[in-house]
């Protein structure tokens, strides 16, 4: 499993629910795990920080079933989130299965509910560290493609998109 972290405004939940014009999405082959996409889309749009979410991705090599993508985002929530109450922050999830590998995209928004301050969940440099150990976890528990093992194939991918 891959986890990709960026920094999003607002857009995320119609990007992921609709696509976009050039590539819309077959409702068919999207579920939304968690949240609600319009509250979301409206707590998103409240702060006015550079960026007012998080937008991870879990990339998976492969289709793995539903079940298990969904308990890996209960976990992934559950260790990310640690020492923060569910009543402190809004969790969207979005299972797209329209490409040959699943992945989940995740939104969370830099906004603490309870004390209305920033939420400030990951900085790279401090941080991945930790994700990485979240990862291999899941990896391991799940029995997942870690992309340890596969250092060639993600360069090779990340060589081909360059030269695009």
């Amino acid at each position: 499993m891959l986890i990709l972290f960026a920094g999003t405004n607002d857009g995320w939940g119609n990007y992921v629910i609709n696509g976009t014009k050039k590539k819309p999405r077959n409702h068919e082959k999207i579920k939304v795990l968690r949240g609600d996409i319009t509250l979301g889309d409206h707590i998103t749009n409240h702060p006015n920080y550079r960026q007012n979410a998080y937008s991870i991705i879990l990339s998976f090599k492969g289709k793995p079933s539903i079940e298990t993508m969904t308990q890996v985002l209960t976990e992934f929530e559950q260790f990310f989130m640690h020492g923060f109450e569910a009543y402190e922050y809004h969790f969207d999830a979005v299972l797209h299965m329209d490409t040959d590998d699943y992945h989940i995209h995740v939104r969370i928004p830099k906004f603490n509910l309870y004390t209305g301050t920033q939420l400030q969940l990951y900085l790279d440099k401090k941080d991945r560290y930790r994700v990485n150990l979240i990862r291999n976890l899941i990896d391991i528990k799940y029995h997942l493609e870690s992309p340890q093992n596969n250092r060639q194939l993600i360069q090779e991918e990340q060589d081909f998109h360059t030269a695009q």
